[in-house]
């Protein structure tokens, strides 16, 4: 008896000392960043269906609950959700799964696409006992999103930390960033989705770990395997998007979104340039005066030379915004450098068909109206520039 009490109590401690380890490894930490930030299936996709398969020590109760609480607020009516959320539920019934019905049955009620309705449908009906339920809004995920943002907002990180980050070993893993760089102050997953409509489908996960003011690290999924690290991208501004504070930008005082794209687009970084411009190019409505014009002097400035690697793809994203966005009031800044630009990509690009741009302004631009100079004292950059030996 007193053997079998004492392998009792090892089991109980190891599975607690377990629980424990699985709450302090970075890769538990990393999916529920992304759970809780995120309500798109594409970003955790590849999470749900890594967790039963890689890391079944992972799904524990606070795992679980956090998933029920993504469940709760996902988008139940698109059908391209079905597999993700099917994933779901099959984790949720690897512990408790009657404390997650009465999520299941908010799902079936809120659902109008059949297959997820009736998905959600059965889960509850197959897990009837009685137990204490898990109740939608018990975790609070805007107060967890506004928390990682305040820690993102308040870290202050060395140029050095891009010296390190350039060390990581190629297809390494996540525990090596975390020992030399610590937590991230965002994580966004993602997946790239190709199919023939019929047989062929391919997806490839990626996730994306951003240090505020330094860079990207970036990993790609392998099957049977795990998140490998494949490229580290030292840039101080050009992921600030992506950093989770910009939703609370009134609240923080941060500049707003415009005064971010115009400091990017005068930075003098092509990928920082380059963001800001398709940002522009593909929002909803028409992009701001402002901005059209500042991409039409920086194109007129730099035409007539030679342009580096780094910068071609943004000075490309220039003429497609505005092509597509500003219309015809920009036709002869294009023109102008369809016929003069040295750079024959650069010309082709601004040969692109002039669009009628709903909404932007049709009065004709004239070359000068802006000063760069000016603009460029009115929006400095926030970080000094960083550089490293070697780049992945």
């Amino acid at each position: 008896m007193k053997f079998l009490v004492a392998n009792v109590l090892f089991a109980l401690v190891g599975a607690a000392l377990a629980a424990d380890s699985s709450q302090k490894n970075p890769l538990y930490w990393t999916y529920q960043y992304v759970i809780a930030t995120s309500d798109e299936e594409l970003s955790v996709a590849q999470l749900v269906f890594d967790l039963p398969e890689m890391h079944p020590e992972m799904c524990d109760r606070e795992m679980l609950d956090l998933l029920a609480e993504f469940l709760a607020n996902a988008n139940v009516n698109d059908p391209s959700y079905r597999p993700g959320l099917k994933e779901v539920f099959g984790i949720l019934e690897m512990r408790e799964a009657a404390r997650y019905r009465t999520v299941a049955q908010q799902v079936a009620n809120r659902a109008h696409d059949s297959a997820i309705r009736s998905l959600a449908a059965n889960y509850a009906k197959h897990h009837t006992e009685s137990v204490p339920q898990y109740v939608p809004g018990t975790i609070d995920r805007a107060a967890l999103r506004r928390q990682y943002a305040s820690n993102a907002l308040s870290s202050r990180h060395p140029a050095e930390l891009a010296v390190s980050l350039a060390t990581l070993p190629l297809n390494g893993g996540v525990d090596r960033q975390f020992v030399i760089a610590g937590k991230p102050d965002a994580v966004v997953g993602y997946q790239r989705r190709m199919t023939d409509g019929l047989f062929v489908h391919i997806r490839t996960p990626y996730m994306y770990h951003y240090y505020r003011g330094i860079g990207r690290v970036t990993y790609q999924y392998k099957n049977g395997i795990g998140w490998l690290m494949r490229k580290v991208t030292i840039n101080p501004l050009a992921f600030e998007p992506e950093m989770p504070y910009r939703d609370f930008a009134a609240e923080f005082k941060l500049p707003d979104d415009e005064t971010l794209d115009m400091t990017m687009l005068l930075s003098g970084d092509g990928p920082s340039a380059q963001t800001a411009a398709k940002i522009n190019h593909d929002r909803s409505g028409p992009a701001p005066a402002i901005i059209l014009d500042t991409a039409a002097e920086l194109l007129l400035a730099k035409y007539r030379s030679p342009i580096e690697l780094e910068q071609r793809d943004a000075y490309g994203w220039f003429c497609r915004l505005l092509s597509h966005k500003g219309g015809p009031r920009y036709a002869n800044v294009l023109e102008t450098v369809e016929t003069g630009a040295v750079d024959e990509k650069l010309r082709r690009y601004a040969a692109l068909k002039v669009e009628t741009a709903p909404g932007a302004n049709p009065v004709p631009y004239v070359p000068g109206t802006i000063k760069l100079a000016d603009l460029a004292s009115v929006y400095p950059v926030p970080y000094p520039s960083v550089s490293v030996p070697r780049v992945q």
